[in-house]
């Protein structure tokens, strides 16, 4: 496997100019997870554009750039988000309980891969975002700065990594800027969370 360097044209033809775009997800504000993920970054600093640990999160489903008025299928509106949350806040759903597995990687990007003990996360996602047959719950570490050979980051794929169970206390929709910082597209630092869903307390 070889990995993939982040380019920045295919990044702007994406957002075509649409400065935000929203998506739901899980927030994670944990100690131990954000010295984990620093560690991490820190082993990889030669490889990766980090992602801020200020805002590590596992992404359930895209919502869709942000407008005020709808003209593409991949838009939406500040009311659509917040009618989607009331209709799913009814559901009441059992309160996630994330467990992170091991250390592994999409071409673009390593990540910390996560599994659920609850059945919400699959529920949601497949609720939230149907035609993604191919969901991988994780958290982003960073985008590859260039295209690599995969074997010369074999042995820290292959490193243990310890137990952590992590407890979102709900699903947010989250808006972020969707240009990227110096050629890189990552998820930047101006989060700002439009709806949440509170789970139900065990």
């Amino acid at each position: 496997m070889k990995t993939q360097a982040a380019k920045h044209q295919p990044f702007l033809a994406w957002h075509r100019g649409r400065p935000t775009y929203t998506v739901w997800m899980y927030q994670f504000s944990d100690s131990p997870l954000k010295t984990l993920v620093k560690e991490y970054q820190d082993q990889l600093k030669k490889f990766i554009k980090y992602h801020p640990v200020e805002n590590l999160h596992l992404t359930i489903a895209p919502q869709g750039f942000l407008v005020e008025n709808i003209e593409l299928n991949d838009e939406t509106t500040l009311h659509q988000i917040n009618e989607r949350a009331k209709e799913l806040q009814k559901l009441d759903l059992a309160p996630p309980k994330i467990y992170i597995q091991n250390i592994d990687s999409f071409p673009h990007c390593p990540y910390i891969r996560c599994s659920d003990a609850s059945k919400t996360t699959n529920y949601l996602q497949k609720l939230l975002d149907p035609e993604n047959k191919n969901f991988t719950p994780h958290i982003t570490l960073g985008n590859y700065l260039q295209s690599k050979n995969f074997t010369a980051l074999k042995p820290f794929f292959e490193s243990a990594i310890p137990q952590i169970t992590l407890y979102p206390s709900s699903l947010d929709c989250v808006a972020y800027s969707t240009h990227p910082k110096n050629s890189v597209p990552v998820c930047p630092e101006d989060f700002q969370t439009l709806a949440k869903v509170h789970f139900s307390k065990a």
